[in-house]
């Protein structure tokens, strides 16, 4: 595989990667959106499971990834990595287009951002749940 093919495919698995972690990480600890909303990404969770965001946060706490409970509800992993990709694009978008004085789509704010340190805790205390079973 040429070099600059091999970058692509990393970067692009790496990116899905990180997109699946993300998706569990922030459901384990409240969902996505800002202002408290829903997105696109929480709403094609809890379509392809059938779970409240507050049964998928017991489940990921107890250890469970997001992809084995997709699985186990039936679901389909894609729809979800889809939505948070193309939620993801749709922030691109934006940033590309933005004027002066209109925020920044990735700035997520200070409370969002304390959010964001307590999930990852959260997630490194699922993590090792999972290695001590």
């Amino acid at each position: 595989m040429r070099p600059r093919i091999r970058t692509l495919v990393a970067s692009v698995a790496a990116v899905v990667l990180l997109t699946a972690v993300t998706v569990s990480a922030v459901l384990a600890h409240g969902g996505f959106g800002r202002g408290g909303g829903k997105s696109n990404v929480t709403t094609a969770i809890e379509e392809q499971t059938g779970l409240s965001q507050e049964d998928l946060r017991a489940r990921l706490a107890d250890g469970e990834s997001l992809a084995d409970i997709i699985e186990a509800e039936g679901g389909d992993l894609e729809a979800v990595v889809t939505a948070a990709l193309t939620a993801f694009d749709e922030k691109i978008e934006a940033l590309a287009s933005r004027g002066a004085g209109d925020p920044h789509p990735f700035v997520i704010g200070e409370e969002a951002t304390q959010n964001m340190f307590e999930m990852i805790q959260h997630c490194a205390q699922a993590g090792l749940a999972r290695l001590a079973r």
